[in-house]
């Protein structure tokens, strides 16, 4: 996965049971962006979600479970926001 491209692309998992997946794999099953996890992770007070430079960011059924959990409650929403009609720079007129 050197291209950038297909590493923010969801894989479907051979087993989505499995103890251990991939952010790509957990991206499909849960049905979200692997952005969108990227910055779950991130983001996440807790320190429960972390992963270690250089290694590919794996997920364990206790992080699908608080993912989702972090997901469904409402708390942040991991959505980034466009700036809107009032913050744009206005034309000058020539």
């Amino acid at each position: 996965m050197s291209d950038p491209k297909i590493y923010y692309l969801p894989v479907k998992p051979a087993d989505p049971h499995a103890d251990i997946l991939t952010i790509q794999e957990t991206a499909y099953v849960m049905r979200i962006s692997v952005t969108k996890l990227r910055r779950i992770f991130r983001d996440d007070k807790d320190c429960r979600l972390h992963s270690r430079h250089g290694r590919p960011i794996v997920t364990s059924r206790e992080h699908r479970q608080r993912i989702s959990r972090l997901l469904h409650t409402g708390a942040k929403t991991y959505r980034r926001k466009r700036p809107s009609a009032s913050r744009r720079p206005a034309k000058s007129a020539a």
